[in-house]
């Protein structure tokens, strides 16, 4: 029966050797129509690979057929940057319905050719001059390959939005459209991965116009080699990516990933108080906020403590400035062993003046990893039981009282039961968090899947020690 299908041939008249009339396709069982079709799509499919129409040349035999093989057809798409515009008119108009059938989308994107050590190295001044007085003079060809290689190199991938100024009926020009919106995106993830990165003023029009109904947003972002960008970097993310974000972001997640031989940089304290500041003003939306390690863990919980604290104390006020908390993580890269006591009891101290306006909290994490050392301060809240716990390894920091005494007015307020105090140090040795560069720690964090991402971890996991996490 393959080989009939396969040879199939418009039907004709006179090939009927009955003098009754003719068969038509819809005159067969349904049973023997989804049996055909579905022998049709399985003897395509095996020749997939090869070079030819495929199963979409059937669509045209009828009305069912075009239906039952689109279903299979548009059910896994794979498109590039070249066949956008074929996808557009495909699903324009009355052919919308397909959209429907749709249950995987990959759009493959053709990279820029460069390697990892070209990208960790700073472009040489002359290259770029020359490359950019080329580009002014439009004088880019692929005829003059040194250029034009470079000026690849600097744009980075070929990937942009292009508004074309075509005229209107009436001759004059078409304003700039902006993004489509794309309320079906719920999540969206760039990865380290990405070693050039993308603009924060860029992403910010994204999600202004595109992603407007995005739920979740992680950025597991490279830090800059120079210090001066990466200061600006984060001085435009206070003020065009933070104000940018949608009203729909529920969990935020931003990381920093230095490579093994950078040291981190030193941010004034202005630019790391501003941070903290926006970022304290905007968690009030989140139910999972994991900020990034350059905010000031110490300013950052000082601005919720104060917030509290005026809360508290304005009867105008609202109850509750972040009801919807539910999960935090801090990495405070201040808490060393050389570190004061006093500064581990001000930071634990303001945390839990800030967790007094948290009525969902459940969990809070604030740690940090280093060579030979390792702290874990960790609230949980399960099972009508507030517990703290105290995780050191490579310095002797102890849980004093006075900096729990907001925790127990939490633990008070929540459950209506005392305060129970967990000091457990962890099991591994100084020399043995070295040799691992802190990769053995990530295991205890209670939130871990905010700190990295799942698949990231594996992968970080199974990565040579040159890309450590210290």
């Amino acid at each position: 029966m393959d080989s009939e299908v396969s040879g199939l041939v418009p039907y004709r008249r006179e090939s009927v050797a009955s003098a009754s009339a003719p068969w038509s396709w819809s005159s067969l069982p349904p049973e023997i129509q989804l049996l055909i079709l579905e022998l049709v799509v399985s003897s395509s499919q095996k020749k997939r690979y090869k070079k030819g129409p495929g199963i979409a040349i059937f669509a045209g035999v009828s009305r069912g057929w075009q239906c039952f093989i689109e279903r299979n057809t548009f059910r896994r798409l794979v498109i590039t940057n070249k066949t956008l515009d074929a996808f557009a008119k495909a699903v324009k108009g009355k052919n919308a319905i397909r959209l429907g059938y749709i249950r995987h989308l990959w759009l493959r994107i053709k990279l820029s050719e460069y390697t990892c050590h070209s990208c960790r190295k700073p472009e040489n001044g002359d290259d770029i001059a020359r490359a950019l007085e080329a580009q002014g003079e439009h004088s880019i060809t692929s005829n003059t390959p040194l250029i034009y290689e470079e000026i690849q190199r600097f744009c980075g991938t070929p990937l942009e939005l292009r508004a074309w100024p075509l005229k209107n009926a009436r001759g004059c020009w078409n304003p700039l459209p902006i993004l489509a919106k794309a309320p079906v995106v719920k999540g969206f993830i760039i990865r380290r991965r990405c070693i050039r990165g993308i603009e924060v003023t860029t992403l910010a029009q994204l999600f202004r116009q595109g992603l407007v109904e995005v739920e979740w947003f992680r950025w597991e972002k490279r830090v800059a080699m120079v210090g001066e960008d990466e200061a600006a970097f984060f001085a435009n993310l206070e003020t065009d990516l933070i104000p940018a974000l949608p009203h729909s972001l529920k969990r935020l997640y931003l990381s920093d990933w230095f490579p093994f031989h950078m040291k981190m940089n030193q941010y004034s304290k202005e630019l790391r108080k501003s941070l903290a500041q926006a970022m304290a003003t905007l968690c009030h939306r989140f139910t999972e906020l994991c900020p990034p390690e350059h905010v000031s863990t110490l300013c950052f919980l000082q601005q919720l403590s104060l917030a509290s604290s005026e809360t508290q104390l304005s009867p105008d006020s609202k109850p509750f400035m972040w009801a919807n908390l539910e999960l935090l993580s801090l990495r405070a890269r201040s808490i060393r062993p050389d570190s004061d006591q006093r500064l581990i009891d001000v930071i634990i101290y303001h945390a839990g003046k800030a967790a007094t306006c948290m009525p969902r909290l459940r969990i809070m994490e604030i740690w940090n990893v280093g060579p030979g050392y390792s702290y874990l301060f960790q609230y949980r809240l399960e099972h009508h039981q507030a517990t703290i716990t105290w995780r050191t390894a490579g310095g002797e920091f102890h849980l004093l009282e006075k900096a729990t005494k907001p925790w127990a007015q939490v633990a008070s307020e929540r459950t209506g039961l005392p305060l129970s105090v967990v000091v457990d140090p962890f099991p591994e040795t100084p020399q043995e968090i070295l040799q691992s560069l802190g990769k053995c720690i990530l295991r205890h964090l209670a939130l871990l899947r905010l700190v990295m991402d799942p698949v990231t971890f594996r992968q970080f996991e199974n990565e040579a020690p040159c890309s450590g996490l210290l």
